[in-house]
């Protein structure tokens, strides 16, 4: 393991521990400038090609500092988190007219039919007790932009219930045409599948 990938396993044990956080999100004024925080970032300014003008939710958004990216390109952005603690942070800290957050869970938020252009879940996925259950109630015809830990590259992470290829996602999308995406270790995002850190799709129920 490369050094600076010992140095964030050794930030991600500290937020746990000593934190006591107790889901998995990027806190932006510890991570921000972290190889997996740059990662986070990076996946949000890839979605904003996606969202200019649209009605955004972005699923378990964590801390808000992607909803606030997508929100700059947005027309509304709505972002959802069950963690009080991550919601209280997005509300201090982002501030934007067309940008709101709601604390709940991603079971619990009802999503309602041709309410959002296009839905971020990215990094979410993996922490479902039942992802195929929540995949299937996403709405015809909404653009759906998502990230999932590559099966290849995956470390253990205590919040993970479980790692992705494409056949995995294939077998969980049924009826969702998927173009695929792929993030490297050093954040960057293209279309290579080589060398992969997290798998990105962008699709749409037919």
């Amino acid at each position: 393991m490369r050094f600076r990938e010992q140095i964030e396993r050794l930030i991600f044990r500290f937020r746990i521990k000593v934190l006591k956080q107790k889901f998995e999100y990027l806190i932006p004024v510890l991570q921000a400038n972290t190889l997996d925080g740059k990662a986070h970032y990076k996946r949000y300014f890839f979605a904003q090609r996606f969202c200019k003008g649209k009605n955004v939710l972005d699923i378990a958004c964590g801390a808000g500092y992607g909803a606030k990216i997508l929100s700059e390109v947005a027309g509304e952005v709505v972002g959802v988190d069950r963690d009080r603690n991550a919601i209280n942070y997005a509300l201090k800290h982002y501030k934007v007219q067309n940008l709101s957050f709601v604390c709940a869970s991603v079971e619990e938020f009802h999503i309602g039919k041709g309410k959002y252009d296009v839905i971020v879940c990215f990094e979410t996925l993996e922490h479902l007790d039942d992802d195929k259950a929540f995949i299937d109630s996403l709405p015809v015809n909404t653009l759906v932009i998502f990230s999932v830990p590559d099966k290849r590259y995956a470390w253990t992470s205590p919040f993970h219930k479980r790692a992705y290829d494409k056949k995995i996602l294939e077998g969980r999308f049924g009826s969702f045409k998927i173009e695929y995406f792929f993030q490297h270790p050093n954040g960057e995002i293209d279309d290579v599948e080589t060398d992969v850190q997290n798998i990105l799709g962008v699709c749409k129920k037919s």
